[in-house]
């Protein structure tokens, strides 16, 4: 099933979740106060931070709320986790579509503004992603876009291609329409610091595209105290524990065995990497895997090798 949708946009909700952000959040505040789109509604919405990040931001929106349609800052007596602090900035938001950035991103001055253009030149999108430019104290460094194997025509295309050949979209290039994530209930709760792989296997699984702008719109800062760094093995074991409770019963449910087997066997994978019983490459697996159970495979090794080899002996040759 495919969904359709007319795009024409007012208000962008831009919602900068935070936790303990006090070092950085000026840094992503004073970037959405830059944006050269014009209609924006400011959101922060905190995760019961221990630091000043609340009483940060209530000044600084204060000080800027005119640049701004609306403004306001979402609390919680207690942390509730990365998806639950989504969720909250969610259901505050008023305007067509959301911008969520962590408080210690950098949106690009444009990036509002490229990606309202693109949705509005492309009225079936719903669910929107650019690219990130990864940075840290040493500086920036190549920009990261959704895997080419994601750009297809259709979102079960879309859900296969996360699964077989575990893709990856930048989760802090998001743009995403308030209605259609509210109406699909928005970010899955049981899973406290993994917003995004749930977000992408309900989307396609429900119907729904994700579409590309090919363009950097977000520089992602990496340092020590993010969430991802101080937090790694929790992240996998969670993105492991979705995929029990949701995927392999999804997949058992609607018989496609061979992705249920190929996630089973990458599961086995890493979990023995983690207790050092199975040192092996998880990319060298999937591909043994994949040419132990579909003949197909074995056609796309020999193209591939056989334009390999081409090559080499072209630039042997002169």
């Amino acid at each position: 099933m495919s969904h359709m949708s007319g795009n024409t946009t007012g208000t962008v909700s831009v919602v900068v979740v935070t936790y303990n952000s006090a070092p950085f959040v000026i840094d992503t505040l004073e970037s959405v106060r830059r944006q050269t789109y014009p209609d924006i509604e400011m959101i922060v919405t905190d995760d019961c931070s221990r630091d000043d990040t609340v009483r940060i931001c209530r000044e600084w929106l204060a000080e800027n709320k005119s640049r701004f349609s609306d403004v306001d800052v979402v609390v919680t007596p207690v942390n509730n986790g990365v998806p639950a602090n989504c969720n909250r900035g969610m259901r505050r938001a008023s305007g067509d579509w959301i911008k969520f950035i962590a408080g210690d991103d950098i949106l690009l001055d444009d990036c509002i503004e490229q990606l309202v253009l693109f949705a509005e030149t492309n009225p079936a999108a719903c669910f929107i992603s650019g690219g990130v430019i990864p940075f840290d104290e040493q500086g920036e460094r190549k920009p990261i876009y959704a895997s080419y194997k994601l750009k297809k025509r259709t979102s079960s295309l879309q859900f296969n291609a996360l699964l077989r050949d575990n893709c990856s979209i930048p989760a802090p290039a998001l743009f995403l329409k308030k209605s259609t994530l509210e109406a699909m209930g928005g970010f899955d709760e049981r899973y406290s610091i993994v917003e995004d792989v749930p977000l992408y296997i309900k989307v396609t699984h429900q119907g729904y595209m994700f579409y590309f702008l090919d363009r950097p719109v977000v520089r992602y800062r990496s340092h020590q105290g993010s969430i991802m760094s101080a937090s790694d093995h929790r992240h996998s074991d969670q993105v492991l524990q979705f995929s029990r409770d949701v995927v392999l019963p999804l997949l058992k449910k609607e018989r496609k065995f061979l992705l249920y087997w190929h996630i089973r066997v990458m599961n086995y994978s890493i979990e023995k990497t983690k207790t050092r019983f199975l040192l092996i490459d998880n990319l060298l697996l999937r591909n043994l895997f994949w040419l132990a159970v579909d003949p197909l495979y074995w056609v796309v090794l020999f193209v591939k090798v056989k334009g390999y080899l081409l090559n080499r002996y072209k630039r042997a040759t002169g």
